[in-house]
């Protein structure tokens, strides 16, 4: 009966680990675009990476954007193009790859 209870309680503790979703089998931590560290490629991560560039081009001055520390400290996350930019085109590779349009980010 201990053995039967030990091993529900190690297979509901293994459940509860969020699993790695990623098809490269990466990293979650480490992945590109995924800005909110969940192990997840999709729409939330889209909305963030527009909401960093909105909120860049707010601060902004004399055009050039101004991301916040947090932004910053993970840029190459938000950058998902690696161009250097953080912007739509970096939320709409998140949102291909969330719908499977393409099968790999590009960097």
């Amino acid at each position: 009966m201990k053995k039967l209870l030990s091993l529900l309680a190690a297979a509901a503790l293994m459940a509860a680990v969020p699993m790695n979703s990623f098809a490269d089998g990466t990293d979650p931590a480490y992945q590109i675009g995924d800005v909110n560290h969940d192990g997840l490629l999709d729409a939330l991560d889209a909305s963030m990476i527009l909401r960093a560039n909105a909120d860049a081009l707010g601060a902004s001055e004399d055009g050039v954007p101004v991301f916040s520390d947090e932004v910053m400290a993970e840029f190459e996350l938000y950058d998902v193009d690696g161009n250097g930019c953080i912007d739509g085109v970096d939320a709409s590779f998140v949102l291909a790859y969330n719908a499977g349009t393409i099968d790999k980010m590009p960097r």
